[in-house]
């Protein structure tokens, strides 16, 4: 590891609604057996991550500044400390793409028993770990990065951009992972997505390809437009239809009366949950995945027996979402254009302008480019 330089430039939080700087992080000279260094190319901006900055930080985050945020990132390896192979078992090498997950302990019930890895007790989060403390630079907004032994590296497949990959680390994998838990879909599932984000907008994708009738709700109408290339047979926008009775109304029309089979909550807003009941059609399912506050709702929970409504929620992924995710990209790239979704790239000395423009609306997905190249 003689080769590296001694520091890393990383845009750092030093603390909640202010602009993050440009700091130099220690590169960390030694590697847990397992553990891989990473030369980062691109990482993408999540609204997590938006909203951690600004303080709105949810209570799996419970870590206070100076740390590094980004978790969506596409690293080179660099150095790997006896690793042979990705986590799924795909030959790794030096130079080759990966992405990774948070770190999961292996070893707890959620780990081994339930096989939940994303509910684990002892998890070691890929972002947001103090730089003042060993391994320094657990997070994507920096130019290199650490990922855990049990961090669920998985390799990024050729024809895959790495700006492509780094947004699906996140939005996908979890889509894919929600996808996994909601009912079987055929040509008669209808499906409801409520929110036009990077999750409602992969969520498109993994319905459409399953052969669902989808419809989507959300905004602005770049947004829109990019759901309908997409596959989406039908958008609307609440900037047309502001009222939630009128958007219920006309989900109904659409439906024949009926709802939907599936309806997909990825708004991240909490008046959707009360919304998205209405929708569903009676004995379907309400599958939560774009949720991270502790804002309640008032709900009256006879409406699951009456109308024979079942509802999950779904919690981040696995490495094995992650690998999945990683072949969907892949095979569907012919009919998805994944490129539509990343709308801006910026160096990393702007990316706070970057998080303005996710703010304001501005942006699908920017990516902050690590690797200057040219």
């Amino acid at each position: 590891m003689q080769a590296l330089p001694r520091e890393s430039r990383a845009a750092v939080v030093v603390e909640f609604g202010r602009p993050m700087e440009i700091l130099a992080v220690e590169i960390p000279r030694e590697l847990e057996p397992g553990a891989i260094l990473t030369r980062n190319l691109v990482a993408t901006v999540c609204a997590t991550d938006v909203h951690i900055a600004g303080g709105s930080t949810p209570a799996a985050f419970p870590n206070d500044p100076p740390f590094i945020l980004g978790h969506e990132v596409v690293g080179r390896v660099e150095f790997a400390n006896a690793v042979e192979t990705d986590a799924i078992g795909q030959p790794l090498r030096i130079g080759d793409r990966i992405v990774w997950t948070h770190g999961h302990c292996g070893r707890c019930r959620y780990c081994v028993v339930e096989r939940k890895p994303s509910l684990c007790i002892n998890r070691r989060p890929s972002m947001g770990g103090s730089i003042d403390k060993f391994p320094y630079l657990a997070g994507g907004f920096a130019e290199y990065g650490y990922v855990y032994p049990t961090g669920g590296a998985v390799r990024v497949p050729d024809g895959i951009t790495d700006a492509v990959a780094s947004a699906a680390s996140c939005g996908l994998q979890t889509v894919v992972h929600a996808f996994e838990s909601s009912p079987p879909v055929n040509e008669a599932t209808v499906v409801i997505i409520q929110g036009a984000g990077p999750l409602g907008l992969f969520s498109v994708a993994r319905y459409v390809a399953a052969g669902a009738r989808v419809i989507l709700i959300g905004g602005p109408a770049q947004r829109l437009e990019l759901a309908k290339a997409w596959g989406a047979t039908d958008v609307v926008n609440i900037e047309e239809v502001p009222s939630a009775s009128d958007r219920i109304k006309l989900i109904k029309d659409l439906t024949h009366g009926r709802g939907g089979n599936i309806v997909v909550q990825a708004s991240g807003m909490s008046a959707a949950f009360t919304e998205g009941v209405e929708m569903i059609a009676n004995g379907g399912y309400y599958l939560i995945i774009g949720q991270g506050h502790d804002a309640p709702v008032i709900f009256d929970p006879s409406v699951l027996t009456s109308r024979n409504i079942s509802i999950g929620g779904v919690r981040a992924a696995g490495a094995e979402h992650t690998w999945r995710a990683m072949e969907f990209l892949n095979r569907h790239k012919s009919t998805f254009n994944w490129d539509s979704m990343i709308t801006s790239f910026q160096s990393l000395d702007h990316i706070n302008e970057a998080f303005d423009r996710m703010r304001s609306w501005e942006e699908i997905k920017p990516a902050i480019q690590l690797l200057q190249t040219g």
